[in-house]
């Protein structure tokens, strides 16, 4: 059988090159793959100087193969195109051209299939037959373009895109299914739009086919089932009501598309024929595989646009925050300095001067952790903050963090616990770790309404754990993963100062150093954080990842 086969394909090839009539194959942007005998040797070419060269080279109007390739790109049939070739010597040779497209699975027009004939054979009375024939395909045609200018149309005038979405699953129908739905996946929720006469069908396709909408998701691939019979219902069946509701349908046809957006699969676009008793053809596959290329690209231009006004959004409330924060301590500096400058002259002032200059201290170094807080946003997000790693003790690191912080705890009404357990030598930039445990006592501080601050430290085989809790009030489980984020918290910025930029730092040092940070907590019951950090011996010198 084999062999057969083997000689039934030499035959075939044969054929192909010897047919009397041009036959040849074009690439998606016009060039020629493979051509016959007739189609290159009519023109006075040799194979070699046609096959690979841009058909244009040949078309006195090269707007033709323009033409052409988008037609057939829409999943038409282009029958008796007229075009005028240029033969090697000038001449011109008047013909008609019949297209069909190959596509790949995702829609994609891989190549043109293009039989080239004399005009002059063709200029003959037609029948009736063969004149409403052209004028069904031609009306065809048009309605499919008309779709598709319908679709970009609606897809375009908000980047709400439900809408558009809802009325372009209506426009599918009645040319591409009697009734379908969309499906589209937004995080944790599925939006689904269904569209039909009875809205009980609708409800029941939903369930019937989840498997088929499944298969399409997960693979990207779409599904495409002209002729629905037993077998392909029990295979998409997955229990006996989905495949008694399957059947109770009457679906004759099928064709499920994937939205797809660079490689990822956003949802799905099924439509069905049932009562109608039509069947999809790869013309229609093709033009519900367009569909759902618009429909995806509205659907990503739109959270685009959401995700670029969110930011300006979050970088506009943080410009107008950080303006503040670094404001507060500028007046309170400034107003010391002006009281300084009053007492100067005046006897026996030397110890509210050293107050007000204490206070003044208090001040710029708030300014500088704020400024500091801002540097570090730039140097991270651009990859250019660098960790100087070399061997030091962590548990002497978090003493001086404490003992540095002892005044701003004892303002706070809060009460240091630091417990160290065993030797704790390792390779790390002391000073970004000193920063990760800096940032995790001032939240504590800020959040722990006035009660103790435990602070703890071990190893624990390859790694230390280091462990800041407090009994303060605490994060919802649903904002816990949105406080690492950047100008993130989980309470009003109203009633707690600072930038929202603490446990974000603290997160990408600890990631920098190769380490991991969580919170388990709940509401009015106080935080714990905890981080692992492995124990490495002196390396080269590492990029903290933007």
């Amino acid at each position: 059988m084999r062999i057969q086969h083997e000689v039934a394909q030499d035959e075939l090839a044969e054929f192909a090159e010897n047919a009397p009539i041009g036959l040849h194959w074009l690439a998606s942007d016009g060039t020629v793959l493979w051509a016959n005998r007739s189609d290159y040797g009519s023109l006075d070419y040799a194979r070699g100087e046609y096959v690979g060269r841009p058909l244009r080279d040949f078309h006195v109007d090269p707007r033709v193969v323009d033409e052409l390739l988008r037609r057939v790109g829409l999943g038409e049939v282009v029958r008796n195109m007229p075009a005028t070739l240029r033969r090697r010597d000038g001449s011109p040779r008047e013909v008609v051209i019949t297209a069909s497209g190959h596509f790949r699975s995702d829609g994609q027009l891989l190549h043109a299939r293009c039989i080239v004939q004399e005009a002059a054979d063709l200029r003959q009375p037609r029948s009736a037959d063969d004149r409403d024939l052209l004028l069904r395909e031609e009306q065809r045609a048009r309605e499919r373009l008309g779709l598709l200018a319908r679709a970009s149309d609606l897809l375009a005038q908000s980047f709400e895109y439900e809408n558009g979405l809802a009325g372009l699953t209506a426009l599918a129908l009645p040319l591409l299914g009697d009734f379908g739905f969309l499906e589209l996946e937004e995080g944790e929720r599925i939006l689904r739009i269904a569209r039909g006469e009875d809205p009980r069908v609708q409800t029941l396709a939903w369930s019937a086919l989840e498997q088929v909408d499944a298969e399409a998701l997960l693979s990207g691939k779409p599904t495409f089932q002209p002729q629905v019979d037993q077998a392909f219902l029990r295979r998409v069946s997955g229990s006996p009501e989905q495949l008694a509701a399957l059947q109770e349908l009457g679906i004759v046809s099928l064709l499920c598309v994937p939205l797809m957006s660079q490689r990822q699969a956003l949802g799905t676009l099924t439509l069905c024929f049932a009562g109608s008793g039509r069947h999809h053809t790869e013309q229609d596959l093709a033009l519900a595989s367009e569909l759902a290329r618009r429909a995806a690209s509205a659907v990503m231009n739109a959270r685009l646009f959401k995700e670029a006004r969110d930011a300006i959004g979050v970088r506009d409330d943080f410009l107008s925050m950080a303006g503040h924060e670094l404001r507060t301590p500028l007046t309170a500096l400034q107003l010391q300095i002006l009281s300084i400058t009053k007492l100067m002259g005046q006897e026996g002032a030397a110890e509210k001067v050293a107050q007000r200059a204490e206070k003044a201290g208090r001040n710029v170094l708030r300014l500088s952790a704020l400024v500091n807080e801002l540097l570090d946003i730039s140097r991270i997000s651009a990859g250019r903050l660098r960790l100087e790693r070399t061997t030091m003790d962590l548990g002497g690191a978090l003493r001086d963090v404490v003992q540095r912080h002892a005044e701003e705890l004892t303002r706070a009404g809060c009460e240091a616990e630091l417990r160290i357990v065993g030797d704790l030598n390792g390779s790390w930039d002391r000073t970004r770790v000193e920063q990760i445990a800096t940032n995790l006592l001032a939240n504590a501080m800020k959040y722990g309404k006035g009660k103790p601050i435990e602070l703890s430290a071990e190893r624990r085989d390859d790694h230390v754990l280091l462990v800041v809790r407090d009994h303060g009030i605490g994060i919802p489980p649903e904002d816990q993963k949105r406080v690492f984020q950047r100008f993130e918290r989980a309470v009003s910025a109203r009633h707690f100062g600072g930038l929202g930029l603490g446990l974000w730092i603290a997160r990408q040092l600890v990631d920098a150093h190769g380490g991991t940070i969580r919170v388990e907590s709940q509401k009015d019951q106080g935080a714990t954080f905890e981080v692992e950090l492995p124990i490495e011996e002196p390396g080269e010198v590492q990029e903290v990842p933007a």
